[in-house]
């Protein structure tokens, strides 16, 4: 419809209104804590609504509902044993590990039987609980009517609980529900609490339970130790008997033993025995000792006298070995060492003389002979000590062989002896055990008969129930705290349930994230249409936000200012009026010409709100009638010139698109500097997108809270479509306070907007 140069040219006019063709749309975002938070925010009056409506029906519930009385009392529960024999004492199973096992069993078991049906029995008949208020049963009329179309059962005899099986158990089931038992930790202590409409019943119940707990412990106790009693009378008999067979088995094996008792006892305070087998043992095994100590010296000496070496032999005449010899080799070894301390002496003359006198001294030859002779008897002696050597280690070796086996000997007997020893020992443990067991019991047996005399009890009252003061039920507090918290979980869930199927623009997040250009805020206007805002409050958040506004429309790249600024919305209702108007004058106050044009033949509001004379306007200047008063200037403000919507035709559209509405627009253009043109909606009607192709510029108002997201995407796809004039999006009607503000211009106060940058002018200046 228009050729490529004119949709550049508007491209590089107002680069951030593009159309419909050039914008990418942005994929979906996830929803994040920021945006869980603006949802609350906007919402919240669902919140709070829920939260009052709850907390108000907890106040309802609290004033209506039954005072409940707690009466609470405190028990003890001692160390018993499992019976009255006090039998874990003999078996040795009391140490620490089994005793805390066995305590923290036996408190689980007291504070089970005070829920127990028996004691619950108990106290409602002694009571007579089945009477009070609080066990009378009411029907439900609708439970009631709809029984009587069921088969009945029979009817149950009035009196005795145990003859009524369905009133047992509706006694039964409201004494449990009321009754609340529970072990207090790391202690022996049982805490007892029972709710009544009754304080003083409420206490009685308690303290009737604990008497009753107390009762049914001394009984079950009185008739274990009396069953146990009697069992252990029947097999003290067969105790005894073993007892006395085993001490016979005893004395036997000691005499077919040959151990014989001294009747001392040594520092460990065993008992002394002496036996013939194992004295023998003993001395067969010193004698074994001795000799094979005799064989290894004997040997020793035997195999130094085999080499020959008479320097060695004469060294064993000083040592040990030498000492442990037979008296001929020990002189032999003597004679030995004198015969070489005589060679050694000579030896010392020879080599004397021949330094002396020379080798051809006299002496000299007579010397060496008499060495010679010296070594000659020296081995002589070595042969001699030799042969007595090996007749000593052959004398030793044979006491040996003798001496090893008498201890082999010895050593079966000895084993022997140790075998029945050891079962001697065993049987006189167990026949010693068993008549320690049998004594024990016997005195274990003749104390029970004294405890059965005897009303005692593990249980000790610690606190009785005292009658209550304040009701425990309602617990007002708690349930206000509860209602408001469920209240406000209502409320949350309300807000996400409403906002996810609320269609309506709520913030300027929501129009990016469309992918549609949004130009500005407006907050929501208060007050009188009639009145102008921008001139009669110029400093109010409305007035700035349309002179920011109209700083975007003035910021093109080239600096030219569009003439013809179409103001137009998806549905009617959204403020295109009061915008135009402002807008208009917001021009005005730039020293500029400014017309505003009523264009919305069918709903026109400019003349009502100006309070302009007659009829005359645009439709008869399109019909070709003269109007030279059809434009009126505003009083207050000479530069803003108006002109009404005149007579409403039959066919507004085809008058706003005829060849006169562009002549007259061309007309208007060389008369004034900015021309405000107030369209109607673009969903129900065409005109607005037969007057957006000859502005230069379209305004597409959304207003918060009101204007679905269909819409306005429809509205805008329809003007970006059948025109390829810029068209910007602006959010009207924000409510004071929202996140709208916060998220498009970076300020929370409005009052400190102006004090710093907002993101508007980086808006501006892309």
């Amino acid at each position: 419809m228009f050729p490529e140069s004119a949709k550049q040219r508007q491209t590089d006019l107002y680069p951030a209104y593009r159309s419909v063709d050039a914008v990418t749309l942005p994929q979906e975002q996830e929803l994040t804590l920021r945006d869980l938070l603006q949802m609350f925010r906007r919402r919240r009056m669902i919140v709070y609504g829920a939260a009052g409506v709850m907390f108000g029906l907890g106040i309802l519930y609290c004033v209506l509902s039954t005072r409940r009385y707690e009466a609470a009392g405190t028990i003890q529960v001692q160390k018993e044993s499992s019976d009255g024999l006090d039998l874990d004492t003999l078996t040795g199973t009391g140490s620490s590990t089994v005793d805390a096992l066995n305590a923290d069993i036996n408190m689980q078991t007291q504070a089970s039987i005070l829920q127990s049906d028996t004691l619950a029995l108990r106290v409602v008949h002694n009571l007579k609980l089945e009477d009070t208020p609080e066990f009378h049963h009411k029907a439900n009329p609708l439970m009631a009517w709809v029984g009587s179309f069921l088969p009945q059962d029979p009817p149950e005899p009035a009196g005795d609980l145990d003859k009524s099986p369905r009133r047992q158990a509706n006694v039964l089931r409201i004494f449990h529900k009321n009754l609340s038992v529970k072990p207090v930790a790391g202690t022996r202590l049982i805490e007892v609490d029972y709710l009544d409409r009754d304080p003083k019943l409420a206490a009685a119940v308690v303290n009737e339970l604990v008497r009753e707990l107390v009762d049914y412990t001394f009984e079950t106790r009185y008739k274990a130790t009396e069953a146990a009693s009697e069992s252990l009378s029947k097999q003290l008999a067969e105790l005894r008997a073993r007892s006395e067979g085993l001490q016979a088995q005893v004395a036997q094996m000691q005499r077919e033993s040959g151990i014989y008792s001294i009747g001392t006892t040594d520092a460990q305070g065993r008992e002394q025995a002496y036996s013939a087998i194992l004295d023998q043992f003993q001395r067969a095994a010193t004698t074994l000792s001795d000799a094979s100590q005799n064989r290894i010296l004997k040997e020793a000496i035997y195999q130094a006298a085999k080499t020959g070496d008479a320097e060695m032999l004469s060294s064993l005449a000083g040592n040990a070995l030498g000492g442990s010899s037979s008296s001929g080799i020990t002189n032999s070894l003597g004679t030995i060492q004198t015969l070489r301390g005589q060679e050694a002496a000579l030896q010392g003359q020879l080599d004397q003389m021949k330094t002396k006198f020379g080798p051809g001294y006299p002496k000299i030859s007579e010397t060496e002979a008499n060495i010679g002779g010296l070594e000659h008897s020296i081995q002589q002696e070595v042969s001699r000590i030799g042969q007595r050597a090996r007749n000593d280690y052959l004398v030793a070796n044979e006491t040996f062989k003798d001496a090893k086996q008498n201890y082999d000997q010895q050593k079966v007997k000895a084993d022997a002896l140790n075998d029945k020893a050891i079962q001697y020992t065993i049987t006189r443990q167990e026949a010693d055990d068993s008549r320690t067991l049998y004594e024990d019991l016997l005195k274990r047996l003749k104390e029970a008969g004294i405890l059965q005399g005897l009303k005692s009890s593990t249980i000790t009252v610690v606190d009785e129930a005292l009658v209550p003061v304040k009701p425990k039920k309602p617990n007002v507090p708690l349930y206000l705290a509860g209602a408001l918290a469920f209240g406000l979980f209502l409320g949350g869930a309300g807000v996400l349930v409403v906002d996810t199927l609320d269609d309506t623009v709520q913030d300027a997040s929501a129009i990016e994230q469309m992918g549609l250009p949004l130009i500005g805020v407006l907050p929501r206007l208060t007050g009188s249409k009639r009145a102008i805002e921008i001139r009669s409050n110029p400093k109010s958040r409305y007035s700035e936000m349309v002179r920011n506004l109209r700083s975007v429309l003035t910021r093109a790249k080239t600096g030219v200012v569009p003439k013809v600024i179409l103001i137009t919305s998806a549905v009617p209702g959204e403020g295109k009026t009061t915008l135009s108007t402002n807008l208009a004058a917001s021009f005005v106050q730039q020293g500029k010409r400014v017309l505003l044009l009523e264009a919305d033949m069918r709903r026109p509001a400019i003349r009502a709100n100006m309070g302009l004379p007659g009829n005359g306007g645009l439709s008869l200047l399109l019909t070709g009638q003269s109007q030279e008063d059809a434009i009126f200037v505003h009083p207050q403000m000479p530069g803003l010139f108006l002109l009404p919507e005149g007579a409403v035709p039959a066919f507004p559209s085809e008058l706003l698109e005829s060849d006169r509405m562009r002549e007259l627009l061309m007309h208007l253009r060389e008369e004034f500097d900015v021309i405000v043109i107030d369209a109607p909606p673009v969903l129900p009607v065409a005109d607005a997108r037969v007057l957006s192709e000859m502005s230069d510029l379209t305004i597409q108002l959304a207003r918060f809270g009101v204007t679905t997201k269909t819409a306005m995407r429809r509205a805008h796809d329809l003007l970006t479509v059948y025109s390829k004039r810029p068209v910007g999006i602006v959010l009207n009607g924000v409510a004071e306070g929202s996140g709208a503000y916060h998220d498009y211009y970076g300020y929370h106060d409005f009052n400190q907007w102006g004090k710093g940058k907002s993101k508007e002018g980086t808006r501006e200046n892309a």
